[in-house]
């Protein structure tokens, strides 16, 4: 059935084409729609997705049949649920969105994102009103809620439907008001359905490494003469210098350059700065692989927050059900080291296993 037909759902598919293009300008009238009665709607999710989904859905859709304007939602010819049906639109009009953080392993933002502006649509093209409408996916909505007040409204929607790169352009867009990297942790920590820490990370910005206490160096002339001699601790604060702007202008490429040269020198501080330039291109062309070995070389030169941040890393990759993480030792040792955004995520590991 196409979604713009009038026969479609007994017009209930007209009316989601009208709200859809009434809220965000996009047409939907070619969309397929597949009904299928409860059980038949779970086994054929199970047969696309390779496994059971952890409770039952109410509709799905997946560019892995091949078939990316076609939805699946569970009613019978009379009709089906309103909101499932603008939700699983939705994700058919968000495909290059999906596929990119699909790529980074950080797809409930997608979910969150999804069930917001299908929200949205319920409250202004339906009259819903909030207090009615069913809370799926709470936690993933409440982050958006906040990333919504902190970016704006508008770029959240432009980089859901964006054909390619949406992900990556919304970054861009929220630096300014959030600071560098703090989106992609914070949907490294919602991706861990850690909804506190990944909400507080948005509110309060990423964790980049912080100058060691007790530095010697006092200005950007002698940081530069120490750096010269080899001191890796001067190469670090004078890189630090370059990557806020503070007494020279501002340049990423020179501060991972003196990044690079204090991790050389062994300098955890140094290696865990390089490694976050890498996790979030700063001057240097984005490469998590290489952030990882290097949060991993300061975690064990004892820098708390390249623990915490390795661990963000290798959270999305673990499977929540396993009572043993990789993430897990890491969070322990830098809330050890007192860093307590690690404690919080430790306590929510051991709140799921």
């Amino acid at each position: 059935m196409l979604l713009g037909d009038p026969a479609t759902l007994g017009g209930q598919g007209v009316r989601a084409v009208e709200a859809i293009r009434n809220e965000f300008g996009l047409d939907t009238e070619c969309l397929q729609v597949v009904v299928l009665p409860h059980d038949d709607l779970q086994s054929r999710a199970r047969r696309v997705n390779k496994r059971a989904a952890p409770f039952a859905i109410a509709g799905f859709q997946s560019p892995k049949l091949g078939v990316d304007r076609t939805i699946f939602v569970e009613g019978s010819l009379d009709g089906v649920e309103d909101a499932v049906l603008i939700h699983e639109t939705l994700h058919a009009l968000s495909q290059g969105f999906y596929a990119e953080l699909r790529q980074r392993r950080l797809v409930r933002l997608t979910e969150g994102i999804t069930e917001y502006l299908a929200r949205e649509v319920m409250i202004h093209q339906y009259g819903m009103s909030s207090a009615s409408w069913v809370r799926r996916y709470a936690g993933y909505v409440a982050f958006v809620d906040e990333l919504v007040e902190a970016v704006g409204r508008q770029p959240v929607i432009e980089s859901y439907f964006a054909s390619a790169s949406g992900f990556t352009e919304l970054e861009r867009k929220s630096r300014a008001k959030i600071g560098w990297g703090t989106l992609a942790q914070a949907a490294r920590s919602l991706q861990s359905d850690d909804v506190s820490s990944a909400i507080s990370t948005l509110l309060q910005g990423a964790h980049p490494p912080t100058p060691p206490r007790g530095s010697a160096v006092k200005s950007a002339q002698e940081a530069r003469a120490q750096c010269e001699r080899g001191d890796g601790r001067a190469c670090y604060a004078l890189g630090q210098l370059f990557h806020q702007g503070k007494a020279v202008s501002k340049d990423d490429a020179r501060a991972s350059a003196l990044y690079k040269k204090s991790c050389d020198s062994s300098d955890a501080n140094g290696c865990a700065s390089l490694a976050f330039a890498y996790e979030h291109g700063l001057g240097v062309t984005e490469n998590r692989a290489r952030a990882a070995e290097l949060y991993r070389k300061a975690c064990a030169g004892g820098n708390a927050v390249a623990c915490h941040n390795l661990g963000l890393q290798l959270s999305p990759m673990s499977d929540l059900q396993k009572s043993t993480r990789e993430d897990i030792p890491l969070y322990r040792k830098a809330c050890t080291a007192g860093f307590a955004p690690s404690c919080d995520s430790l306590a929510r590991r051991y709140s799921i296993n």
